[in-house]
């Protein structure tokens, strides 16, 4: 098998793998809520923070900010985040969930659950443990991807 910077080729394509399956898996489950896989994360960040700024939100996400302006204005026009001024920086604006993002906000979470429980399925709890620190290792280490 041969390696790219260090890492077995086998492993990125098993992480391409997965990435894929989530996301056409999210994207069934959220068509019911006329919701993409891509949009779930910016609904649950703002449920989660009940006010966030575009800025923050794209920092957390880690994507580019036209994907999340553009994300955003889709979800704006949909019914599911509203936009205010930011009363700190008149340059920014603070989004907030609306009514229609807190009533699938439960289910959103619930199918993060379900989600997670299909693919460590068979997995010990310490595994699960592990599991959880080294995705959380790799999302900072992904910084590096592109710097």
């Amino acid at each position: 098998m041969t390696k790219k910077n260090g890492i077995p080729e086998q492993d990125i394509i098993s992480l391409s793998i997965i990435d894929r399956k989530i996301i056409c898996w999210k994207n069934l489950l959220c068509a019911a809520y006329n919701l993409t896989a891509a949009q779930v994360p910016l609904v649950v960040l703002s449920c989660w923070y009940g006010q966030i700024s575009q800025n923050e939100m794209t920092a957390l996400l880690g994507l580019d900010r036209s994907v999340i302006s553009k994300s955003v204005g889709n979800l704006i026009a949909s019914g599911f985040l509203t936009k205010e001024k930011n009363p700190e920086d008149n340059r920014s604006y603070i989004l907030l969930p609306t009514e229609k993002a807190k009533s699938v906000f439960p289910d959103l979470l619930q199918q993060g659950e379900l989600c997670m429980g299909l693919l460590t399925q068979g997995f010990t709890e310490e595994e699960k443990q592990t599991l959880h620190i080294l995705l959380e290792k790799m999302v900072r280490n992904a910084a590096a991807l592109l710097n």
